[in-house]
């Protein structure tokens, strides 16, 4: 997938099912580059460096498989009497599944309830 944004930021992004891939992301941008550690969807290690040739590490062991902190966030959402987080809004949350909708339309995968 690429995404092309109106500030002229591009993200590429690629995805499978058939191998196990690195899961790690790159985030490059005019003042460093970061390089967060497999799998890149938990709360894992991750290394600044900068333009200047300088590398910042951020150390972190990940226990678990991911979705803890969403797991954590909903049960106090749901405690609080609250229905959206502040940490991501449900037009944020709207917005990221007509994209995945789209994408499957792109690449034309249905599923058989559709």
């Amino acid at each position: 997938m690429i995404f092309r944004y109106d500030t002229g930021a591009h993200a590429n992004l690629t995805t499978t099912l058939l191998a196990k891939t690195p899961c790690t992301a790159t985030v490059v941008g005019t003042k460093g580059t970061i390089f967060i550690d497999g799998d890149f969807y938990t709360p894992t290690s991750m290394r600044l460096k900068k333009v200047d040739g300088s590398v910042v590490e951020f150390p972190k062991q990940y226990e678990g498989h991911g979705l803890r902190e969403q797991a954590i966030e909903f049960a106090s959402l749901l405690q609080a009497g609250k229905n959206e987080s502040y940490l991501m809004s449900l037009d944020d949350t709207q917005s990221i599944m007509e994209t995945m909708d789209e994408i499957r339309t792109q690449i034309e995968l249905y599923y058989p309830f559709e």
